[in-house]
């Protein structure tokens, strides 16, 4: 059985935006009612999915967080292109750490950020995550639990080397954005009107 994929979205409704972003192993359908929500509170959104994400999991594994990062550009460009000038950009768990990259890189109106990792101590719980996202997607498939177990138990012996890197990624954020540092400056702006 084919099972239908979930497809980017956006709902233009509205001349703010927001740039939605899921996490890791996700889709746009993580952040699909938010999107609606949004639409009917007059804002326009984008989710756009990143490479090897809602796709079969050995497709996953090729892929890496420079690519993902390319992907969110190109949603952050897509919004731009349409003649948005007022984006805000909301992310859940590595879609918050790229939120939080955007915000250091990209002019952008607000920055919401869901669960997003302080850091990665370990990449084997990871990796573990995208076994669980195997098995899901195999289920989805209609795959009998023998199929499921071989082809997870092939993908168990292989390894993901963009791991490595996603830690770098979310490290490399931590340290060139300090939510502490801006919050203070910002209260402390407040506190002197």
């Amino acid at each position: 059985m084919r099972i239908a994929q979930p497809k980017p979205f956006f709902f233009e409704h509205g001349k703010r935006a927001v740039l939605l972003l899921h996490g890791f192993t996700g889709t746009s359908a993580d952040v699909r009612m938010l999107g609606r929500f949004l639409e009917k509170k007059g804002y326009t959104s984008l989710a756009p999915h990143y490479r090897g994400h809602g796709v079969p999991p050995e497709e996953l594994i090729k892929t890496g967080p420079d690519e993902w990062w390319e992907d969110v550009e190109a949603g952050y460009q897509q919004l731009i292109d349409a003649g948005y000038k007022e984006i805000a950009v909301c992310g859940l768990s590595l879609g918050g750490v790229f939120s939080l990259k955007i915000g250091v890189k990209m002019k952008v109106k607000g920055i919401v950020t869901m669960c997003a990792p302080m850091s990665i101590k370990h990449t084997d719980k990871m990796y573990e995550g995208v076994l669980k996202y195997a098995s899901e997607y195999k289920r989805y498939e209609g795959k009998s639990k023998q199929e499921i177990e071989e082809e997870v138990d092939a993908l168990r012996g292989q390894t993901m080397p963009s791991l490595s890197e996603l830690t770098t990624l979310v490290d490399s954020v931590g340290n060139s954005f300090h939510p502490s540092k801006h919050l203070f400056s910002l209260s402390n702006q407040a506190m002197m009107k």
